[in-house]
């Protein structure tokens, strides 16, 4: 089996269109989070292999706050 994959983008359109070529190339989709404030319990709960994130997020956070916080989460 290969990776699980999270991914964190607010454009559900394209969120969608990763996972459907990563599913096609035959990772594992772990999960989507398209409009979550806490996307770092999401992602230690589904513990996956790799993250893709937009660096530009509508969230509360940047991506490059989320990735900060996932770092620290999962060290």
């Amino acid at each position: 089996m290969l990776a699980k994959i999270f991914i964190i983008e607010d454009e559900s359109i394209l969120a969608k269109s990763i996972a459907k070529i990563m599913m096609a190339e035959g990772f594992e989709v772990a999960g989507i989070a398209d409009d979550c404030q806490k996307p770092s319990e999401m992602i230690n709960s589904c513990q996956p292999d790799l993250v893709i994130c937009s660096l530009y997020l509508k969230f509360a956070f940047s991506g490059q706050d989320i990735i900060k916080l996932i770092r620290s989460v999962l060290s």
